[in-house]
């Protein structure tokens, strides 16, 4: 079924589509009715007001493979903890640290060859950013970048990161 006929079946009228208003008299009949059913309102809490429609960054970051050799070989011991958990650190520490109500995740690491007793050739997680302001997100994936090349630095690598989206917020206000 398309748009049109679905309109259609509830007696809409879709050529006349960007004419549909609610008329202004309906508005506190449409608001109260809301407002009665919604208990976490009646509790007087207090609820958020949709600013915008928030935007997104998102990358796919892969850190240099790990050493193969035992740790006792290596120049610079294990101690510390990897590259991949050091560079989600990072971006955690990047989001906390800009004032604001900006979100960074790293929904995942997936390392392969992902057995218990190998140490990893190969590690990927996704990086993602949203802020209603696109240059708090520019300015956190700047610093978020030089937090990886500060830890690459240590032991002579690059991690990459391939942009997988990178969509502009939209704000909610009427201009």
């Amino acid at each position: 079924m398309t748009l049109a006929d679905w309109l259609r079946r509830y007696g809409q009228d879709p050529a006349r589509l960007t004419d549909a208003r609610i008329a202004p008299e309906h508005w506190p009949r449409l608001s109260n009715s809301t407002l009665s059913k919604a208990p976490i309102l009646k509790k007087q809490i207090p609820i958020g007001v949709v600013q915008g429609i928030v935007g997104l960054n998102d990358g796919c970051c892969t850190p240099p493979a790990s050493p193969t050799t035992p740790a006792q070989h290596h120049e610079s011991p294990q101690r510390r903890p990897s590259r991949s958990v050091q560079e989600v650190l990072a971006v955690r520490d990047v989001v906390r640290a800009e004032p604001g109500r900006q979100v960074g995740t790293v929904g995942f690491v997936k390392v392969e060859p992902g057995a218990v007793n190998v140490i990893p050739g190969r590690a990927q997680f996704p990086v993602e950013l949203r802020d209603l302001d696109p240059a708090v997100i520019d300015r956190m994936w700047r610093r978020i970048q030089e937090k990886f090349n500060a830890i690459d630095k240590e032991e002579n690598v690059e991690t990459t990161c391939t942009p997988l989206e990178d969509t502009e917020p939209a704000s909610a206000t009427q201009a």
